[in-house]
């Protein structure tokens, strides 16, 4: 009877350290993720200054070439949009045709 308790003691603390194992390798992934994540954030930081940076210089550049930045901001937006809306209708009546074609197809 005794041999069963230490047997299934000495189980039990294998199955402890196997899962103890376990965990230390979760922590060293964890830990390793964290540094990547912290590296990542300190180049985004550095990207994030470079930007702004760029950005002041772009602001405190003289008011005509202030401008022309705005009116080219201005343009590529609203050809975008024009772009847009022309796909979008565009993308409804093929629909609306394919969806007659079935309807026409049905009866």
């Amino acid at each position: 009877m005794l041999n069963n308790y230490n047997s299934e003691l000495v189980k039990s603390l294998e199955g402890l350290k196997e899962r103890r194992e376990n965990l230390i390798v979760e922590i060293k992934k964890e830990e390793e993720r964290k540094l990547e994540i912290e590296n990542y954030i300190e180049k985004l930081k550095k990207e994030l200054i470079n930007l702004d940076s760029n950005f002041f210089i772009i602001t405190i550049g003289n008011l005509d070439t202030n401008y022309d930045i705005k009116a080219d901001f201005d343009r590529i937006i609203n050809n975008t949009e024009n772009a847009y809306e022309k796909v979008t209708f565009i993308i409804f009546i093929e629909f609306k045709n394919f969806i007659l074609n079935k309807i026409k197809c049905s009866y």
